[in-house]
This record gives C-alpha cells, structure tokens and sequence, in this order.
C-alpha cells in the first residue's frame, strides 16, 4: 500500500509533497468499503520514509516537506505514537530517517 502514496515523477516536483502512512484502517468510518493496511512494522513504515525523503532531496529547501498521515488517529489504526506492541518504534524510524541525516 505505501508504494500507492508515493510517485517519484509527481512527488519530485517542486510544488508537490509526498505523503507517507504508517497504517491504516478506515472501517471504522466506511464498514466493509473501507480499506485495511496489514502488517506494517517500524521498520517498514522507516523504508516509506526514506524513499520519501529521496524524494524531496533535491528540491529547495524550502520545498522539502514531506507529509505524515496521521500522527494520531488511533480510532483508524494510523498512528506513530508509543504503543504497547511497537513501543517508540515508529517515532525512532522517523528519527532514524529525517534527523539522522
């Protein structure tokens, strides 16, 4: 599913920012036409990031925005809070990828 978000002719233009997803589940709001992203790990959720990050590497500063979708909406199972299964895992992945550069 994280290949969907991301398209490296459109996301690599300079007024165009790629989103990355750490999960998702939107049942809760659409029954059975709502979609369900399966075994996400930190560490898969932190490869997304980095060809997301490859992404924007050559735009301008200022148009080196990436977008996360969602920090916390826990009702639709997509977060990168502390959690007991993963713990800081995905916090660490987006560290590990965006700070570590």
């Amino acid at each position: 599913m994280a290949a969907y978000f991301l398209n490296g002719d459109e996301d690599t233009r300079e007024n165009v920012f790629p989103s990355v997803i750490p999960n998702w589940d939107h049942t809760p709001r659409s029954g059975k036409e709502g979609w369900i992203v399966t075994d996400s790990t930190p560490e898969l959720f932190g490869k997304h990031l980095r060809e997301a990050v490859e992404m924007v590497r050559g735009k301008a500063p200022e148009h080196r925005i990436i977008l996360l979708k969602s920090w916390n909406e826990w009702a639709e199972g997509n977060y990168v809070e502390p959690d007991l299964k993963w713990g800081r895992g995905y916090l660490e992945a987006i560290r590990r990828e965006v700070m570590d550069e």
